[in-house]
């Protein structure tokens, strides 16, 4: 896959904006983010930008408008299978990784929606999900421009920044993404744990109706 960013950089014009866009988009319509992390085609974007073989600004708005339309894709897709989603096969490890993300989803819904953008691998499932968990359409949409936007225009830069350096960078971004996951599902179980914690006591501490003394007098 390196080589073939590497060969990108040999290319100008339209057909630069045609591949990153379409790699932005493809990570999350086609679920290809397992493979290919659309940060990693936004970030390399930014160095064609910076190389000079297209221009920094309508390179931004291609990411951006990818990735909305990928996200909307992934949101219609799984509006659309609903719980039919739950039979596909898959291996136990990415079977994992989306329970944690409905979970998320679950608790924290839109700002969930944002904050998936930012995390490797959730990014990916988060759209689908979304859509097959009945959240509506205007608060994911609102939410996902939001991300896209700002998710967009940082990696976009920061290959502009570095321009040629961008696989250092991808690197680096690689390994914080697996952090800011691990991250979200310590707090997730956190935050259940302490919830099953304060029901169980809730519980514990009800008291029976206490009998009135009239009830208790004999007659």
């Amino acid at each position: 896959m390196t080589e073939f960013f590497e060969q990108l950089l040999t290319l100008n014009g339209a057909v630069v904006y045609a591949i990153v866009g379409a790699l932005v988009f493809a990570e999350v319509a086609l679920l290809v983010g397992f493979v290919v992390p659309g940060e990693t085609a936004a970030i390399v974007g930014g160095a064609l930008a910076s190389l000079g073989h297209a221009e920094l600004w309508p390179m931004a708005t291609v990411v951006v408008g990818a990735a909305v339309l990928g996200d909307l894709t992934g949101f219609g897709v799984g509006h659309l299978l609903g719980d039919r989603m739950q039979g596909r096969p898959m291996s136990p490890r990415r079977r994992r990784r989306r329970e944690q993300t409905k979970a998320l989803i679950a608790r924290r819904g839109p700002l969930a929606v944002f904050v998936g953008r930012y995390i490797a691998f959730v990014r990916t499932l988060m759209p689908t999900l979304a859509g097959a968990s009945g959240m509506r359409l205007r608060p994911f949409l609102l939410a996902d421009v939001a991300a896209a936007l700002t998710w967009g225009a940082a990696n976009v830069a920061i290959g502009f920044v570095v321009g040629r350096s961008y696989k250092e960078v991808v690197r680096w971004l690689g390994a914080g993404s697996a952090v800011a996951l691990t991250v979200v599902v310590v707090a997730a179980a956190a935050v259940w744990l302490i919830r099953r914690r304060r029901r169980a006591a809730g519980v514990g501490t009800a008291r029976a109706p206490v009998d009135s003394p009239e009830s208790s007098c004999d007659h």
